[in-house]
């Protein structure tokens, strides 16, 4: 096991022993007295109270929504959706990709609703489909699919403005606040395109948060081996098209 396994065994965590891990560091004066100290009241108001995290350029209607239900239930825990509406749209990244060109259950071609090369190093909430928003179909989508997200949404890109864009200044403050009050819901790979930045980004901010608090931040694993080679998971619904050739019309 390398070095960088290592690190990332200490930090995930089984849904069913999420709360109990909770109470337990909630029970720790100086913990908390430290996590005070380093947010000292400037963090989102979603940060005052236990939740299941995920973050996102965009939620919509496709595995990643329908993963945040159903691992909120068996964590026992309410969830929020962390969204960053200004994050660079790019052809290259497969999930960034997926937002502008959408594989859909049952269709053997992805539905494009923008080019990619139109759409490459733009912010996505920059992006228009005809006169609609790509922000606002994918929400439409999302609220008719899943109207629980309607109030569990947040959109962190005015917080990330004032406080440094930079991946490691985000990380550094979420993974604080899975010290203590939130598990975020990810997986960090070591292989493919993403084995860079969970080198080169996360595990320093997952190692700077230890060496802050004393404890590693709390993450449950997004997938499980079968599906980390199987992306079908993260297909949107057969009656995509259809929702948003109503919603455009």
């Amino acid at each position: 096991m390398s070095e960088y396994e290592e690190i990332l065994k200490k930090v995930y965590i089984k849904p069913h022993v999420v709360n109990k891990e909770l109470s337990l560091r909630r029970k720790d004066l100086v913990l908390k007295e430290k996590i005070t100290d380093f947010f000292k009241e400037d963090f989102p108001p979603f940060m005052k109270k236990p939740h299941l995290l995920m973050g996102r350029s965009i939620f919509s209607a496709n595995g990643d929504s329908r993963k945040l239900i159903s691992m909120s239930k068996k964590c026992d825990l309410p969830f929020m959706a962390l969204e960053y509406s200004k994050d660079y749209c790019s052809r290259s990244n497969d999930e960034k990709r997926g937002l502008i060109e959408l594989p859909i259950k049952g269709r053997k071609t992805k539905l494009k609703l923008i080019d990619s090369r139109h759409a490459d190093g733009k912010k996505f909430d920059e992006l228009y489909v005809v006169d609609k928003k790509l922000i606002d179909i994918h929400h439409h989508l999302l609220y008719t699919v899943h109207p629980e997200f309607k109030d569990n949404i947040y959109d962190m890109s005015d917080w990330v403005a004032t406080h440094g864009s930079h991946p490691k200044i985000f990380y550094s403050n979420v993974f604080a606040h899975c010290v203590l009050n939130g598990v975020l819901l990810e997986d960090f790979l070591l292989t493919g395109q993403e084995a860079k930045f969970t080198k080169n980004i996360i595990i320093p901010a997952i190692q700077k948060t230890f060496e802050h608090f004393g404890y590693y931040p709390l993450v449950v694993k997004l997938l499980s081996t079968k599906e980390e080679s199987d992306n079908s998971w993260w297909k949107y619904p057969a009656k995509t098209e259809s929702l948003i050739e109503k919603y455009l019309s």
